[in-house]
Formats: C-alpha cells, sequence, structure tokens
C-alpha cells in the first residue's frame, strides 16, 4: 500500500484529465480496440466480476460524482436532452436502490465534487449564459443528513472540465477549462 501524499495526488488529479504516460513498450503502442457499447456494470472486489445494478434514474454525462457515508452522489450534468441539468440522485449500494435528491442550486457541468465530513461539495463546472457556455467559481455544499444545499466561498478562477480530491480535510481542485489557463486551487472548509 502506498501512503496518500500530495505529490500522489497531484498525480491522480493529471491522471484524471486525461492525461496519459508516454509510451514504456509495443504493448502500449499497439492501437486501442473499438467494441460496441455495454451497460456499464459494477465490479465487486471480492469476487473480481461485473455484475448489473439498478439503473440511474436520469440518464446524464459530464456529471460531478461523489461519495458520502458509502452512498454514491450524482450531480447535475446533461440530461438525455443535452440540457444542463440540476438533478441529484443517490445510490445507495447496500439496498441497490436510486433517490431523488434535492437539486443542485444552479445546472452545471463538468464539476469538481468532494467530500469532506460527511459534506458533499461541488466546485465550479460550465453554466450557461445566453446562448454561451462559461465557466463559473461557485462552490456549493450538500449536507445529506439535511437534504439541504448551501453556498460557500467561491474559487479564485472560474474552472471546469477538472479533477479532484480531498486530502487532509481539504478539497483541491484542477480546472484545465477555463480562461486565462488551467487552475490549481484548495477549499479549506474550517477557513
Amino acid at each position: 500500500v502506498t501512503p496518500w501524499s500530495p505529490a500522489l495526488a497531484l498525480t491522480l488529479v493529471v491522471a484524471g484529465c486525461g492525461l496519459e504516460p508516454a509510451p514504456t513498450g509495443p504493448e502500449d503502442l499497439a492501437s486501442p480496440i473499438s467494441e460496441p457499447y455495454e451497460e456499464p456494470k459494477f465490479a465487486a472486489a471480492a469476487t473480481n466480476l461485473w455484475t448489473t445494478k439498478a439503473s440511474m434514474p436520469t440518464p446524464r454525462h459530464l456529471l460531478g460524482v461523489g461519495v458520502v457515508n458509502g452512498v454514491i452522489y450524482t450531480v447535475g450534468g446533461y440530461n438525455g436532452s443535452n440540457q444542463r441539468t440540476t438533478a441529484v440522485q443517490a445510490y445507495n449500494p447496500s439496498t441497490n436502490t436510486w433517490t431523488t435528491k434535492a437539486p443542485l442550486p444552479s445546472a452545471r457541468n463538468s464539476m469538481v465534487v468532494g467530500s469532506i465530513n460527511g459534506v458533499l461539495y461541488v466546485a465550479g463546472g460550465g453554466a450557461s449564459s445566453g446562448t454561451s457556455t462559461v465557466a463559473v467559481t461557485t462552490l456549493y455544499a450538500y449536507n445529506p443528513s439535511t437534504n439541504t444545499w448551501t453556498t460557500k466561498a467561491p474559487m479564485r478562477y472560474a474552472g471546469a472540465c477538472g479533477a479532484g480530491g480531498v486530502i487532509s480535510g481539504k478539497l483541491y481542485v484542477y480546472t484545465g477549462c477555463n480562461y486565462p489557463g488551467p487552475a490549481f486551487q484548495r477549499y479549506d472548509p474550517v477557513t
């Protein structure tokens, strides 16, 4: 087991943004295999097999996903009609059920999501501005125990299309879709 460190976290953030390491051997140079799309399945670590679970009620893409107390939360994104949505749904693996939660205060896609002390944080993302898409600085916090959203301190730089994670109780946010360029920011809920 590798100890968790900020350097490892940054490596995971960059990897999550789609940057790939340089090829190291002939197997890395092989062209990707194009296979027909199949419905996703969840891995069962004990059996190393995939099994089908309950489908997410609202089909979405470019959504945010986070986990609080073993429950998976899906936040915003684009719906099946390719419109940004405020939909929030929670999947409980122990009961294999989905429940609809309080909607996100404003429709977003491509945001960074992290969980700190039982609260789900949603940072930045893409939003509508007339007929255009703009990156935003908003930071929302969702409390599952009260099913409510609050607005927290905004990010210093607007951003979307990134990755992030929680280290030592702080939310690290890397965003690639913003002006003047990529930004790496940290939110401390205590301060």
